[in-house]
């Protein structure tokens, strides 16, 4: 099989991909987005902001490279706020969950649209989902 590879042909929203965590270095420190779409896919959230182009991933387990693996890994910690926001409880799949927050994107107001925010605290970090 051969492909006709085309370098001056991008697609017009291509996604940058942006690290949130080294946006929560010091206690005090937030990172936030404002997703269009959520994904799960291999072990990991894909928070996408097709609005403007971007998007960030969490990982639901820890990284390849991690140098902390005691910790409860960030994808975890999402998926609770997103199971608190939208009273899911007991043991979900992650594809309920993408469900839910989709639903409340697709259905949220314009002037109030969700955002996910992670913020380091003085115990860590902290996710949640405003809704």
């Amino acid at each position: 099989m051969e492909f006709e590879i085309n370098p001056t042909t991008q697609p017009e929203n291509e996604v940058e991909w942006i690290s949130w965590s080294s946006d929560v270095k010091e206690v005090g420190d937030e990172f936030s987005i404002t997703p269009t779409k959520v994904i799960f896919k291999e072990n990991r959230f894909l928070l996408i902001d097709e609005n403007n182009s971007v998007g960030t991933t969490v990982f639901a387990t820890h990284h390849p490279n991690a140098k902390f693996t005691s910790s409860k890994p960030d994808g975890v910690r999402l998926a609770n706020a997103i199971g608190r926001v939208f009273e899911v409880v007991g043991n979900v799949s992650a594809e309920t969950l993408t469900l839910a927050i989709n639903e409340a994107i697709e259905n949220a107001p314009k002037k109030k649209p969700i955002v996910v925010k992670c913020s380091r605290t003085e115990k860590g970090r902290l996710w949640t989902v405003e809704a």
